[in-house]
């Protein structure tokens, strides 16, 4: 009687163990860090390459697959001194020029894209050479989404986007 009633006592306590871990798993998983807004999203980010000590920029599509509201408010990376958003702009007699912005709105259910002669990162004079090939990241900070890593490739600009209004 004794050794049924251990086993009763040792199977009880095996099930009540097993339901608090079960529910320190569960915790754990809905714990989720608030940065990990799984609709933020960057596509085919790319970065011109570049030498060191000079500047070069990073493009991509930023995608807010959420309902709400977001807004980039920096970007950070170890591959140069200093890394801004900037936007393109049509200055006198179809001159181009580029200036500092502070943040970037990214609507919900919407995407904006970074690309050149509008919306990109400038990576400014950069810590090491970037090579076509290479895979390097960028950290994006958004106000609500958090930090979101991105790996971009390093290759050259597409052929439709090279500016020939010099030629």
């Amino acid at each position: 009687m004794k050794a049924k009633l251990s086993l009763l006592v040792v199977f009880f306590v095996i099930v009540i163990l097993s339901g608090c871990a079960k529910q320190e798993e569960e915790t754990k998983q809905n714990e989720e860090p608030k940065n990990k807004m799984s609709g933020m999203m960057v596509h085919n980010a790319w970065i011109r390459p570049s030498a060191e000590g000079t500047t070069t920029a990073f493009f991509g599509m930023i995608m807010n697959h959420t309902d709400v509201n977001d807004t980039l408010i920096g970007v950070s990376s170890n591959l140069a001194e200093n890394t801004e958003l900037h936007e393109s702009y049509k200055k006198e007699g179809d001159m181009m020029g580029m200036r500092h912005i502070d943040v970037l709105p990214v609507n919900a259910n919407s995407s904006v894209e970074l690309k050149p002669r509008s919306y990109h990162v400038m990576l400014i004079i950069l810590n090491q050479d970037l090579k076509t090939g290479d895979q390097k990241e960028i950290m994006l900070h958004f106000k609500h989404a958090g930090e979101i890593k991105v790996t971009a490739e390093v290759k050259d600009m597409p052929m439709g986007e090279m500016d020939h209004s010099q030629h």
